[in-house]
């Protein structure tokens, strides 16, 4: 599912990584905050669920839509089903952020 996102727009996504994730994503001024709050209830969880996850080998991957359209055509071609606004899968967290629906009702968690 990774790869079919990132055929949309294949040179537009950048790229970060942080400790436990590796973001995909096509506006950087949008990323600390989503890292931020990501690592911390990673910490939080797994300190609740009494895990030690400093030697897991592979890093949980975030990939951040920013358009309805872009959105709907990557569900599209994983044949997810039309409408959640984010899903996990394999490991993976696929998410729309759409920024022209900030603050008018559709706030999704970060």
């Amino acid at each position: 599912m990774g790869q079919a996102a990132l055929s949309i727009h294949p040179n537009d996504w950048k790229h970060a990584e942080t400790p436990n994730f590796v973001y995909h994503f096509f506006h950087g001024f949008r990323l600390p905050r989503r890292s931020g709050g990501a690592e911390f209830y990673y910490r939080v969880i797994a300190g609740d669920l009494g895990k030690d996850t400093s030697q897991w080998e592979r890093k949980s991957h975030i990939f951040i839509f920013e358009t309805d359209a872009d959105w709907a055509e990557f569900q599209h071609k994983v044949r997810w089903i039309p409408g959640p606004a984010a899903f996990h899968a394999g490991g993976s967290l696929f998410i729309v952020r759409n920024p022209e629906k900030k603050f008018k009702g559709h706030t999704l968690g970060a």
